[in-house]
């Protein structure tokens, strides 16, 4: 989560190819890159884009030519409490989901484009409007798919497990997580949950508390 200009926040979620020392370095570097390109106020579609050429360079440095195998996934979204609307950008990685307010999971259509390292298709950006306490789960492929569920099973198990609209952020999160991976996950595994906030009850025009939490 990455505080921007204008009460504006970046949630961010990314997945590596591979495991061990490599892959942690890679994401190390791509984790860096990411602060960098969201102080400049990139559109997610153009931060996706550097993203894609970093992965690239990355590849050239370690191996000394672009390696398809050598590529990450990743999600970039920029929530506006202004407008209450996220931009959302994905290289090849699982959409967002939403938890509403009243109850009920989502999973937006939004455009996808290719994982980082390939430099073939421009990345496009789409938006979702969030009513006020909606939460947004962002996750790394390790939540929803194993050996024993593919990718649509995972998703309904997780709209099922999300599906607790009053429950603080961190009860869920561990209510999510202890559902879906059980005690020994086969893969990496990424949640983050955000909810949305109104404005300071009492407060003078403008002001607001954090605009997610």
């Amino acid at each position: 989560m990455i505080p921007l200009n204008g009460g504006r926040v970046a949630l961010v979620v990314g997945d590596v190819t591979g495991h061990g020392i490599n892959a942690a370095a890679t994401m190390g570097r791509l984790r860096t890159a990411v602060h960098t390109l969201a102080d400049l106020d990139l559109p997610p579609h153009r931060l996706m884009a550097h993203l894609d050429q970093a992965v690239i360079r990355i590849a050239e440095e370690e191996i000394g030519t672009p390696d398809p195998s050598a590529g990450a996934t990743c999600l970039y979204a920029v929530y506006d409490p202004a407008t209450r609307r996220c931009t959302v950008a994905r290289a090849g990685h699982p959409p967002p989901a939403i938890l509403h307010p009243g109850g009920g999971v989502t999973f937006p259509r939004l455009p996808n484009g290719t994982p980082l390292g390939l430099g073939v298709l421009p990345y496009r950006s789409a938006e979702v409007e969030l009513a006020e306490g909606s939460t947004i789960a962002l996750y790394t492929d390790g939540l929803i798919e194993d050996r024993h569920h593919d990718i649509d099973t995972g998703i309904e198990r997780l709209r099922t497990a999300l599906d607790h609209p009053g429950r603080p952020l961190d009860v869920l999160c561990s209510e999510v997580l202890d559902t879906l991976t059980g005690q020994a996950p086969t893969d990496d595994v990424t949640l983050l949950l955000a909810r949305t906030s109104g404005p300071e009850p009492g407060g003078a025009a403008g002001t607001r508390r954090p605009a997610l939490r």
